[in-house]
């Protein structure tokens, strides 16, 4: 986004004005190519080109434990958790046998203990390659075949003879006739989303249902002797002895004395007391098998939510990976309007050519041009989810699963387009055959039906609010002479 903001201000200082900028052939070369150009160097050689001094510092997991001697085997293994705790965000390469393996469950034990959820990134095996094709492609699409298809479509619907005697309705089949042929460019793109989302459908939904049934005492572990110390160490993160209490005087309920630092260090200290199974029996504090559950109730709750927040549902997928997703389609609307005034050859060609009557007016149908572009083009990738996830459980053939694969992701792209010719074509009318009480109350009814599609599929997934635990000493009681 830096790299295209720069680029369109040197080209805009350099030229004077949008009028004499436009149909200049530097604007797509480096307002699109410039800007993904630069994301794909930096995606894979960032690290490189910046010798690392913008590289975060790294701690791999891959530590060798000596096996043969017991004593230095548990010191290391109880040592791990003060590398863990040492990072501020812990990064998942989720897989199908991650939460299989009782050394990765003792780490984002941890990680959870330590740091909160928002830290922890899971991310899915088949999402960054599926992030880059998608962008690639969008970008092979935009460069290549929606350009040449926007110089053929503008030229033969800018002279399609439709309805003159409704000059709305003219201007909205002419927009949305000219959109659906520029969607065409996106079959490319549609064959990579049927196959990757097919993948996410299986993998994805897999990986929330072992969350929400997890439990650490099924993971496994190479050698059977590690099994109690690793459990131990979990159940230690969660026995709730480390927490500190809060003090409060009987005599004064109203104010909460604070603990001392002697005394929290005193309690600490005293932790281990606490531990000894024939005195934790006495207290209230929960046993290792109590602990555990804790840890498995925060994966399920917290830990899931966090990541239906971060790579969404089986079904779903968030706002932003979906704009990105489309942004070389996003930099080429922005520098179309904005920067080429259309594409028609110059601001006085697009005023006389569409039929507006001020650059104003113009600019105003661009911006909600572009705004609806972000709520039609968006909800493609959810949609194509849906209707997988339906045809995939009514069907069970690999051929029909295929079929369906391809015949929804056809169907979401050209509602998405055909959406957005609508609204395109709703706001050009009104800029160019102005406002009457019948084709304002439909332009409002369409862009508001757009609008609440859109809130419906991003913002209407309630997560579920884990529970949280407090737990007090009374300390220092006197006798307040009520007896």
């Amino acid at each position: 986004m830096f790299t295209y903001v720069a680029a369109s201000v040197m080209l805009l200082l350099h030229a004077g004005s949008v009028s004499q900028l436009a149909g200049s052939p530097w604007i797509y070369p480096l307002t699109v190519d410039l800007p993904l150009t630069v994301f794909f160097l930096m995606f894979f050689f960032g690290h490189v080109l910046t010798c690392g001094c913008l590289s975060p510092s790294i701690w791999v997991d891959k530590l060798c434990i000596p096996q043969g001697d017991e004593a230095i085997k548990q010191k290391y293994v109880r040592a791990l958790p003060d590398f863990v705790q040492r990072c501020s965000t812990m990064l998942v390469l989720w897989d199908s046998t991650y939460f299989e393996r009782l050394f990765c469950n003792m780490e984002l034990a941890v990680f959870l203990k330590y740091q909160s959820g928002r830290h922890l990134v899971v991310l899915p095996l088949w999402l960054p390659p599926w992030l880059l094709l998608a962008v690639l492609f969008d970008w092979v699409s935009v460069r290549c075949l929606v350009f040449r298809l926007l110089c053929w479509a503008q030229g033969f619907f800018l002279n399609l003879p439709l309805p003159a005697s409704y000059p709305h309705l003219e201007a909205l089949l002419r927009v949305l006739l000219y959109t659906l042929v520029t969607g065409c460019a996106y079959l490319p793109a549609g064959v990579a989303a049927a196959i990757s989302f097919s993948m996410k459908l299986k993998q994805h939904g897999e990986m929330l249902e072992r969350l929400a049934s997890f439990d650490v005492r099924y993971a496994k572990c190479t050698i059977g002797a590690d099994r109690p110390i690793i459990e131990a160490t979990i159940a230690q993160l969660y026995d709730e002895i480390d927490d500190l209490p809060i003090s409060a005087a009987v005599e004064a309920p109203e104010v909460a004395a604070a603990v001392s630092r002697q005394e929290s260090a005193q309690l600490l200290a005293n932790a281990e007391i606490l531990r000894d199974p024939s005195i934790r029996s006495l207290t209230s504090y929960p046993d290792q098998e109590e602990s555990l559950d804790a840890f498995n109730m925060e994966v399920r709750g917290q830990l899931r939510a966090e990541v239906i927040r971060q790579s969404g549902s089986a079904t779903s997928l968030p706002l932003s990976v979906c704009m990105q997703a489309f942004a070389p389609l996003f930099f080429h609307i922005c520098s179309s309007c904005f920067l080429d005034c259309d594409g028609l050859g110059g601001c006085a060609a697009a005023l006389k050519s569409q039929g507006f009557d001020s650059f104003r007016t113009l600019i105003l149908v661009d911006i909600a041009n572009l705004f609806f572009s972000c709520l039609s083009l968006s909800i493609i990738f959810p949609c194509i989810l849906h209707a997988q996830h339906w045809g995939f459980k009514h069907t069970r053939s690999p051929c029909a699963h295929a079929c369906f694969a391809a015949a929804s992701t056809f169907l979401a792209y050209f509602y998405a387009f055909a959406l957005l010719g609508i609204n395109g074509g709703n706001a050009v009318a009104l800029g160019t055959r102005g406002a009457t009480p019948t084709w304002l109350l439909w332009t409002l009814s369409v862009g508001a039906f757009s609008a609440l599609q859109w809130f419906l599929i991003f913002y209407n997934q309630g997560t579920p609010t884990p529970a949280s635990s407090c737990r007090a000493l009374i300390c220092d009681t006197k006798p307040t002479g009520m007896e």
